[in-house]
């Protein structure tokens, strides 16, 4: 019994949950992270993101966003994803545009960051097969 004890204080010890890295990572206050976190999508992509190298800076932008009663639950969740998705660029710069009507869409700032968007999009969502044809037959 006594090596199983030990075990499980070592594990206790070591092992942070993730609400807790995330906590710390954004610098939230208490008040901050409860807002968020019974909000389980909200949590799983702030988490994916920080492992996956988006810049808490970027995370936090959206966060407070939310705070300031910018920005839906719907609308963060967006967000986050947007800034997962084009985290590797080094400057996106992409913002809700509440002047258009919803059906509309969204409102890139290039061609470019367009691009990207739809790509990654229709490759998570769509089993996509290319056929070229040859258009002198």
């Amino acid at each position: 019994m006594r090596p199983f004890y030990y075990l499980f204080v070592l594990i206790l010890f070591n092992c942070r949950p993730s609400s807790s890295i995330i906590k710390n990572k954004l610098d939230l206050s208490n008040q901050q992270f409860r807002q968020i976190k019974s909000i389980d999508s909200v949590l799983f992509l702030i988490s994916k993101s920080l492992n996956n190298n988006v810049k808490p800076a970027r995370i936090r932008r959206r966060l407070d966003s939310f705070y300031l009663n910018s920005y839906t639950k719907g609308e963060l969740k967006a967000m986050l994803l947007g800034e997962y998705i084009f985290r590797n660029d080094k400057n996106p710069n992409f913002e809700l545009d509440r002047s258009m009507k919803p059906s509309e869409g969204f409102n890139m700032d290039g061609v470019d960051d367009g691009k990207k968007f739809l790509d990654s999009v229709i490759a998570k969502n769509f089993n996509v097969k290319t056929i070229v044809q040859d258009s002198l037959k």
